[in-house]
């Protein structure tokens, strides 16, 4: 009998125990992720090499001058909102932006378009930007860097990504 009791005390400590350590409050937070969709796309019927470089960041085989290259941009909150996505280019000058129209239902009218900095709608938790631009410049090495925010606590609520190419002429 006493084995009964004793077990079953253990089980009752073990039980509040468990459900103590538990965050019961329903909230779960996630850290954003912005990745490349698919592969990088070269005036629309080619596609070029992604790999990294010694520091991490996503490298882009070298393209010509007036090249148009398409990226699809992709950003998940999970079950966060989305609150904001930037981009800024080391070089503005080296390549010209293309935004489409299209794509600024998604964003408040806060945002700042030709600065590359968006404000989500609420109720956002992901999106597909296609980022695309043109080369206008020759250069060793151009960087654009994407950033991307939700409304997550408790963890990293920004997701960061470099890109680098160099442009030939």
């Amino acid at each position: 009998m006493k084995i009964k009791y004793l077990k079953a005390t253990i089980f009752f400590f073990a039980a509040l125990f468990a459900f103590n350590s538990c965050d019961m409050s329903s909230e779960t937070n996630y850290s954003p992720l912005l990745s490349f969709y698919r592969q990088v796309k070269l005036n629309s019927d080619s596609t070029l090499l992604l790999s990294y470089t010694d520091e991490g960041n996503l490298k882009l085989d070298s393209i010509h001058l007036n090249d148009t290259i398409l990226i699809a941009v992709v950003g998940n909150g999970y079950v966060n909102n989305l609150t904001d996505f930037n981009f800024e280019i080391k070089e503005p000058s080296h390549i010209n932006v293309i935004i489409p129209d299209s794509i600024k239902a998604f964003f408040s009218d806060k945002s700042e378009f030709e600065k590359g900095n968006y404000l989500f709608k609420e109720k956002i938790t992901g999106i597909s930007f296609p980022f695309q631009f043109v080369a206008k410049e020759v250069s060793t090495k151009t960087t654009i860097s994407f950033q991307l925010s939700s409304d997550a606590r408790k963890v990293s609520n920004v997701s960061l990504l470099k890109l680098e190419f160099p442009i030939k002429p």
